[in-house]
């Protein structure tokens, strides 16, 4: 009795991501259309092909949606090209996914969404998070730093090259 019913738990697990990640794409290409503010939960859930209430059963609110999104996004990206690599490499890596969805982030910035990419960040980086103070602290602190980094690229346009500003972070802060 007990594998039939973690079988149907993950089954309705794997279903649920699924509705997630519809949601999410559902809403990174109203995003393109509206501002978020004028996006309502209703097109969101009609866009993706669920009702509303699977829209908030999964979702407290837009930003929580975004976030969700750019951390599918991401980690889609790296199960296609990130191996065990060094240190130097996933911060390249890193670049390289803000530099290939560059008009998604623009986007972010100029609704002033921005802080959803922080938290996606954060989650990222978070993803088993520590009771060690000094780990919380620094998983802080790496998030931060990234997103300050990024901001001052979206700034600059993008016009460094990823394979610059990951020299630049390994040559001068780690």
């Amino acid at each position: 009795m007990e594998i039939k019913w973690i079988r149907f738990y993950n089954i309705r697990m794997a279903k649920n991501e699924f509705l997630k990640e519809c949601i999410a794409d559902a809403f990174l290409i109203l995003l393109k259309e509206k501002n978020p503010e004028k996006i309502t939960a209703q097109e969101i859930a009609q866009a993706a092909g669920v009702g509303r209430a699977t829209y908030f059963r999964n979702f407290g609110s837009k930003e929580e949606t975004l976030a969700f999104a750019l951390v599918h996004l991401w980690n889609k990206w790296t199960d296609e090209r990130i191996d065990s690599k060094t240190i130097r490499n996933n911060i390249e890596d890193f670049f390289q996914f803000n530099y290939e969805n560059r008009e998604l982030i623009k986007r972010i910035y100029e609704v002033h969404y921005e802080h959803t990419i922080y938290k996606a960040f954060f989650q990222i980086l978070n993803e088993y998070p520590s009771y060690n103070p000094l780990e919380a602290y620094l998983t802080r602190f790496a998030a931060y730093g990234l997103f300050g980094l990024l901001e001052e690229w979206v700034a600059r346009d993008f016009k460094e090259e990823p394979s610059q500003l990951a020299d630049f972070v390994d040559n001068h802060i780690f």
